[in-house]
Order: structure tokens, then C-alpha cells, then sequence
């Protein structure tokens, strides 16, 4: 089987031609070079297929005998196994892989639920509203979510009990096809003839948000990564898409140049494929920037019926009119993306504080970072990060730059604010005066030295005028260890002091005058 892969390029081109505001690119397209993908065979006219990336299974519908095909998604050499007796007028598949059951539109109103390990035990039919289009599942919650047209309904019904019974939610315009977001679990419905309407499926009574400008729409799909959801239009042969986040949101168109139908997205990687064309044609680009992204398309000699992703091996499984399922690798098919810088300005840095900051940016491939202008304290790894140790508060402007060989690159010029330093400075240390030292020694006067029965100091030999203590070598008292060399002063004028009581108590006594005698007694008989 043959591929031939087709590059793809934009070209912007704005119109405003729905009330949210339509931004539209238009696509050109170059022949690119032939590759061959496997395939397995399936049942006659296969429609819907789905995958289970749990346990590797997957499941088409075959609408020429009513089957269902059973494959093994990692090894397409190995045969398919088929599976009857789920009803007449089969459709739409879906696939659960966290309790792996699947679920197919049948007739009768109802759905037929499959467990994967029972496949030969038979289907259990769950009822639905009247006329079932299309099916999706939340493999979080386990609701399975049917579009019912006749009553303009979106039936509900917990696809993890055996015997499930289903509620259903009124829309204002008829539903055709269907989504969930397992990460938010908000449903997507294509409705009437240009609106998508969106709710949450765990709400009792759900509150409707609805978004105009998206004519004709076939395929839905979102992004559970982004929350970006894509709508193929076959009627202009375009993609829109619009982001579920925004408070307004804005639809944008992506022109493709042929009829798309069925479309799927990777979470993991963001990219989008499109099945386009009356020949098989898979157009792939990057869900996060389609206006900037290139595309590859790839050719085969099929007619499109259904598009399914493996989201952990990432292999596409796409159905068509020769009664078997392609397998297509994403490796031979990853769309080069433009780099884009996606982290924040650089904070501001402060004197004397290390300071560091690591750049990011996204692309296929990877982008490589360069960064000019930096002043002499910053450095750059040459990976990602500039750090340094600001020394002056001068105004700092640097360049950043990712290339990854695609156009265009993404530039940037930041400014980083370098604040005064915070920390008080410390005055430099003073040596204090020098502490004066009496000395000690030995005189030959007749100076009055302390006597040696002082408690506080030692006794002293003598010395000039009044003489002076020898100190030990610890110059410290004794008993209390407080430094003597403080006190000498007061161990002087103490001695001056007691010096000075010695010559007045010396002085008095020389000077005494002599005590007079005692008058002497008399006796005898006492006169009359």
C-alpha cells in the first residue's frame, strides 16, 4: 500500500465572517516523497473504528455484514477476529479504556455494550432516545454521551453498570456529532447548522454554552491539554477551531482545499489529524499555533470512513473503502513547529543577592537558546540559564533568541531591574587605647607600702613616696577575678588615704599636753 506525503504550507489571510471574529489561513500544497504504512484487514465496509491504548485492542465497525473487527493495534500481520450479533443498522464506536468496554450505535434506539473480555458472550442493548447519530465517552467518569436528533436530545448513561439506564439533555438546535473532555469533563456538540454547544456532563442540570461561526460542521474533536477544540468543515474544506478557555471565544479557520471529515487529536503531542479529500488524505499540524504550524498530508488510493488514536504508542488507525484498517506511525509524520518562547519576563535582581533564571520555549524541534548583551556579573550556561551576583544597580537589557531551524525564530529583549542592596553596612573594627601598665618593683624609701593584711591585695615592700603592688602575672584578684590594672587608682589613693591618717594620728600624739594630777585625798572624822 502506498503513501505519498505532501508538505504543506500557510499563508495568513483575516476575515471576519462570523460573529466571534474568523481568522482563516489558507494552504499550499507541494508533492512530498512515497512512503508505505501497514494495514490489516477487517470486515466488509468498515465505518467507525476505535482503540483501547490500554489493553492494545482495536475495534471496527463493519456496515457490510453488521460485524465487529477485533485487531491488535501493535502488530498489524496478525489476523482480525469478528464479532456478530450486535444488532442490524450499526454505527458510531467508542471505546472506554479504563473499564474496556465498548459501545456501538445499533437500531432500535440503542446502543449495544460489549466488555472486551466477554466479546463472544454477547451485547447487552442499552436503550437511548429516538435516532442516535454519534458516541463518545468519558473514560474517566464512564458516561457514555449519544447524540439522539429526533427530540434534539444528548442521552447520558453510566456505561460502568451492567444494566445502565439513560437521562437525556434537551439543546435548541439538532446534535450531530459528539466529544468529551476527560480532563473537565464538558461535553462538545456540533448543533444546527453553525454552532457548537458545550456543557457539563456532571451537572444535574447542566448549563449550555454556545458557539456560532462554525459552518457545516462534520467532525469534532479537543484537546484535553489545551482545551482547544476542532471542528472540520466539509462544505469550505477548512478546520475551526477555537479555545474553550476564553471568555469570548474566538473561532479561527484553517483552509485545507478539500472536504475534511473526521478528526482526533493527540494530547500528549497536540497534533491534529484530519482526515480530507475523497482519497484517503490525513493532514496533520500542531493544535497549539495552526496558523504558524507546517503540515504534512498524506495521499492513498481509499476513500476515508473513520480516524482513531493509540495515545500511548501515538499510531493513527484510519479506515477505509478496501475492508481494512491503516496503521500510521506519527514519527514519519511530526510537523515541524516554529519555536516560541513561553517563559515570563526575568524578575528583578538585587546587589550583592546570586541571582538566576531559566528561559523556556516550545517547538519541533526542540529550540536552542542564545542570549546577548549581558553585562559582566551575568552568565549564560549555553542551555537555558543566566545567573550571576549583581555588583552595581546599572540598567541591564538583554536579547534571547530560540531557533530550531524553523521560521520564524522567536526573539525577545528583556529588562532586568537590579534594586540597591538591603544589608547595612559594617563600620571597619577599631583597635581600642592601650591599657597603661603601673609596672611593678621594689623601694628603698621610707614610703608606706599597704600592709600585708589586706584581703584584697598583696602586701608591699616599699616604694617610691607610697609605693606600689607587685601584680601576678593573671592580673586578676584572687577571690573575685576582676582585672586589677582597672583598680591601681584606687589602691593608690586608698594608700594615700591611710598614709595620710598615720602622720595625723603621729602629729596628735607628740603634741598632747601632759594630764594633770589628781588632787590628793583626805581623811578624818568629818567636821561639824
Amino acid at each position: 500500500m502506498s503513501v505519498r506525503r505532501t508538505s504543506l504550507a500557510l499563508r495568513s489571510a483575516a476575515a471576519g465572517v462570523s460573529t466571534v471574529g474568523l481568522v482563516m489561513a489558507a494552504v499550499l500544497l507541494t508533492a512530498g516523497a512515497a512512503e508505505a504504512y501497514a494495514g490489516v484487514t477487517v470486515g466488509p465496509m468498515p465505518m467507525g473504528v476505535a482503540f483501547d491504548s490500554v489493553s492494545r485492542v482495536g475495534f471496527s465497525v463493519n456496515s457490510g455484514d453488521n460485524t465487529l473487527s477485533t485487531f491488535d493495534g501493535d502488530d498489524s500481520s496478525k489476523t482480525s477476529q469478528t464479532i456478530s450479533g450486535l444488532g442490524t443498522n450499526l454505527g458510531a464506536i467508542a471505546v472506554d479504556s479504563s473499564n474496556h468496554k465498548v459501545y456501538v450505535i445499533r437500531d432500535n434506539n440503542s446502543v449495544s455494550m460489549l466488555r472486551e473480555d466477554a466479546l463472544t458472550a454477547g451485547a447487552t442493548p442499552v436503550s437511548v432516545d429516538q435516532k442516535p447519530a454519534d458516541i463518545a465517552v468519558d473514560s474517566v467518569t464512564h458516561t457514555v454521551i449519544v447524540s439522539t436528533t429526533l427530540n434534539r436530545t444528548i442521552s447520558l448513561f453510566d456505561g460502568s453498570l451492567d444494566t445502565p439506564t439513560y437521562r437525556t439533555v434537551a439543546l435548541p438546535a439538532i446534535p450531530r456529532y459528539v466529544t468529551v473532555d476527560p480532563a473537565t469533563h464538558t461535553v462538545y456538540v456540533t448543533a444546527g447548522t453553525d454552532s457548537v454547544i458545550s456543557f457539563d456532563e456532571t451537572a444535574a442540570v447542566p448549563t449550555l454554552t454556545t458557539v456560532t461561526g462554525l459552518p457545516d460542521a462534520r467532525g469534532i474533536a479537543v484537546d484535553p491539554g489545551t482545551g482547544r477544540v476542532f471542528v472540520t468543515d466539509s462544505f469550505d474544506g477548512s478546520v475551526n477551531y477555537f479555545d474553550s478557555t476564553a471568555t469570548v471565544p474566538t473561532v479561527s479557520t484553517l483552509l485545507l482545499g478539500a472536504a475534511p471529515t473526521g478528526v482526533t487529536v493527540d494530547p500528549f503531542t497536540h497534533n491534529v489529524f484530519v482526515v480530507v479529500g475523497t482519497r484517503l488524505r490525513l493532514a496533520q499540524f500542531d493544535g497549539r499555533d495552526p496558523q504558524g504550524s507546517n503540515l504534512e498530508l498524506l495521499e492513498t488510493d481509499s476513500n476515508p470512513r473513520g480516524l482513531a488514536l493509540d495515545t500511548v504508542g501515538h499510531r493513527l488507525f484510519v479506515t477505509g473503502d478496501v475492508n481494512d484498517v491503516r496503521f500510521i506511525d506519527p514519527d514519519p509524520l511530526a510537523a515541524p513547529f516554529p519555536p516560541r518562547i513561553t517563559s515570563a519576563a526575568p524578575p528583578a535582581a538585587r546587589v550583592g543577592d546570586a541571582y538566576s533564571f531559566t528561559f523556556t520555549a516550545e517547538g519541533t524541534p526542540a529550540p536552542v537558546f542564545t542570549v546577548g548583551n549581558l553585562p559582566s556579573w551575568l552568565t549564560f550556561d549555553g542551555i537555558a540559564t543566566i545567573s550571576g551576583t549583581p555588583d552595581s544597580i546599572d540598567p541591564v537589557r538583554i536579547s534571547v533568541t530560540a531557533t530550531n531551524g524553523q521560521r520564524p525564530p522567536a526573539a525577545v529583549q528583556y529588562n532586568i531591574q537590579v534594586n540597591p542592596s538591603t544589608s547595612i553596612p559594617t563600620p571597619p573594627p577599631t583597635t581600642p587605647p592601650a591599657t597603661p601598665n603601673p609596672g611593678s618593683g621594689t623601694g628603698t624609701s621610707t614610703g608606706i607600702g599597704v600592709p600585708s593584711s589586706s584581703p584584697s591585695l598583696p602586701a608591699s615592700t616599699g616604694s617610691n613616696s607610697l609605693g606600689t603592688t607587685s601584680i601576678s602575672s593573671g592580673h586578676q584578684l584572687a577571690s573575685t577575678g576582676l582585672d586589677l590594672l582597672s583598680y591601681w587608682p584606687l589602691a593608690a589613693a586608698a594608700a594615700l588615704i591611710v598614709g595620710a591618717g598615720l602622720v595625723t594620728v603621729r602629729s596628735r600624739s607628740k603634741s598632747r599636753p601632759a594630764s594633770r594630777p589628781k588632787p590628793p585625798s583626805t581623811s578624818g572624822p568629818t567636821p561639824e
